[in-house]
């Protein structure tokens, strides 16, 4: 059974890496987007407040002039009064105020996911008690979940930010997992390299084990390098023939004793 650290591999890793660097990446454009519809609430929403407070007093304050003057100051409320409906149906049509909202739980959340990937890359791979495949899964789920709930990202500002700032999410390259085809290759390197090792010190053991042919009596006796030769073979071998001859001659020499007997 393969243990965690096992399980594990670069591929994994650098899946990881690459959500870790998107998520950062959406995390900073979504608050940045959240900063932007901010500003937009307060655009609208000051001017609004503003226009509110002076159409109130004005209301309150018509007694106190002529009717030549109350005719002229029903116009101002009247337009203060239309401003001031225009300007909240353009805020309630934009929807600032949700939209600042949402990216701002978007980065949240991004920022969340982008820990939790760092965390756990910063284990040792002995030290993960987790399967890479169900970390994986969980983390695509959540990145997939705030995609679907948060509002997009304003075109201008991610235009912006990859260009100036990051441009990973630029990459549209698909990696694929090739850790069991490396392994299965030198699996098979291994099972070649005894091979041709076998080979060759067959070889070198035939050049090494070339026997020493010596004549003795005319019969042919072999005596093995590897078992016999040391430095002082070429003297044994002079030794021997000149031992054998010696024999010879006095055998000649006995028969022909014998002859003459």
């Amino acid at each position: 059974m393969e243990t965690d650290d096992e399980l594990w591999n670069d591929y994994h890793e650098e899946l990881l890496k690459n959500w870790a660097e998107m998520s950062k990446t959406y995390s900073i454009m979504h608050s940045l987007c959240a900063n932007h519809y901010a500003k937009l609430d307060k655009l609208l929403g000051i001017p609004v407040i503003i226009l509110g407070a002076l159409t109130a007093s004005s209301i309150f304050g018509t007694s106190n002039y002529n009717d030549h003057d109350h005719f002229y100051l029903n116009y101002i409320n009247g337009g203060l009064a239309l401003i001031i409906t225009a300007l909240t149906g353009v805020n309630k049509f934009l929807g600032s105020a949700e939209k600042r909202i949402k990216h701002q739980t978007a980065s949240f959340k991004y920022t969340s996911i982008a820990m939790n990937i760092d965390t756990m890359l910063s284990f040792s791979r002995d030290k993960r008690r987790v399967d890479p495949q169900d970390f994986s899964s969980k983390q695509k789920s959540k990145i997939l979940e705030i995609r679907e709930n948060c509002p997009e990202v304003i075109p201008k500002i991610m235009s912006s930010y990859l260009n100036n700032y990051n441009k990973s999410l630029l990459n549209i390259d698909s990696n694929v997992n090739k850790e069991n085809q490396n392994i299965q290759e030198k699996e098979l390197v291994k099972k070649k390299e005894p091979k041709g090792k076998i080979k060759n010190t067959k070889v070198e053991n035939k050049k090494k084990n070339e026997n020493v042919k010596i004549n003795i009596n005319n019969k042919q006796e072999y005596y093995s390098t590897q078992s016999h030769k040391t430095k002082f073979t070429p003297l044994v071998q002079k030794f021997d023939d000149e031992k054998s001859i010696q024999i010879e001659k006095a055998c000649k020499i006995l028969s022909k004793k014998k002859m003459r007997i």
